[in-house]
């Protein structure tokens, strides 16, 4: 078994695959190597979630760390075990969900120089997404408690922008009843493309979110005045 998790614009695909041993191994493929096992003498699974244009790998085993291939495989280790769906930028900023302590989930990112942020808590995992700009986008979802008995409640959508703050992206479309709308990626201009995805099947429309300059500028304004 073998599973490509992303792709970067020097053609250099990561992900994962078993090896002879049956142990789970985080590779890196190019046109012209092939494959290469990321972590050849570790004895646990390891998983390669992320690779940005400068060769930088995020992986995954008991910890996280950050494999640098163009430095000779130069190894950095996280402070702090990101739960799965870890992405990085080509500025090497790092973002993924962590289980807190009251086991909640924080956003954070993580970058060699700036070191750790705590960005907003989640009742839930979610799959955040950044782009080059260092804006996050997350669909998360708060615990709804009826009766004593503790259920998933409505998806909250933020942009995180590193000038702007957390900007709540919910009540831009209409979404209805026993429907849903998620976040799925961002692109360097701020766009953001979802979904809205119904709770009774398994139908969803399609959404963009389009930024508008002006607007985007009113916005960066009244929060610069505001600090």
């Amino acid at each position: 078994m073998s599973v490509a998790c992303e792709i970067n614009n020097q053609g250099q695909i990561v992900g994962f695959s078993n090896t002879s041993s049956n142990i789970m191994h985080a590779f890196i493929w190019n046109n012209i190597n092939g494959i290469c096992d990321l972590t050849p003498t570790s004895t646990l699974n390891t998983v390669a979630r992320s690779i940005n244009d400068s060769g930088q790998v995020v992986c995954e085993d008991k910890n996280t760390f950050l494999i640098e291939t163009e430095k000779e495989g130069k190894i950095t280790t996280l402070p702090v075990k990101i739960s799965g769906h870890s992405q990085i930028n080509n500025k090497g900023n790092i973002t993924g969900m962590v289980m807190s302590t009251t086991n909640q989930y924080d956003l954070i990112s993580w970058h060699p120089d700036s070191g750790l942020k705590s960005l907003l808590r989640s009742d839930y995992e979610a799959s955040p997404k950044i782009n080059e700009h260092n804006q996050i986008i997350i669909s998360h979802v708060e615990n709804l408690n009826i009766i004593f008995i503790t259920v998933p409640g409505r998806f909250e959508n933020d942009l995180l922008d590193p000038n702007l703050g957390t900007i709540s992206l919910d009540g831009y479309v209409p979404v209805g009843s026993h429907k849903n709308l998620v976040l799925t990626d961002i692109n360097n201009k701020g766009w953001i493309i979802g979904a809205i995805q119904s709770t009774k099947d398994s139908k969803s429309v399609g959404v963009l979110f389009e930024p508008i300059p002006e607007k985007m500028e009113q916005m960066r304004k009244k929060s610069k005045a505001r600090k």
